[in-house]
C-alpha cells in the first residue's frame, strides 16, 4: 500500500448459514465513511 493509501485486516465470525454469503457484511463494510473498496481473502469453517 503506498501514497498514504490504508488497511484494515479483520478477522470477522458470521453463522455460517447467512443468506448471501459476504455480500450483506460487504456492503456493510463499505457504507462505513472512508472505504472506498472490500476484498475477502479467506472463508473458512470454524471448528
Amino acid at each position: 500500500i503506498a501514497y498514504g493509501y490504508k488497511a484494515l485486516l479483520l478477522h470477522i465470525r458470521f453463522p455460517e448459514n447467512t443468506e448471501g454469503g459476504t455480500e450483506e457484511l460487504e456492503s456493510k463494510i463499505l457504507s462505513v465513511a472512508g472505504v472506498s473498496s472490500v476484498e475477502i481473502e479467506a472463508v473458512s469453517r470454524t471448528l
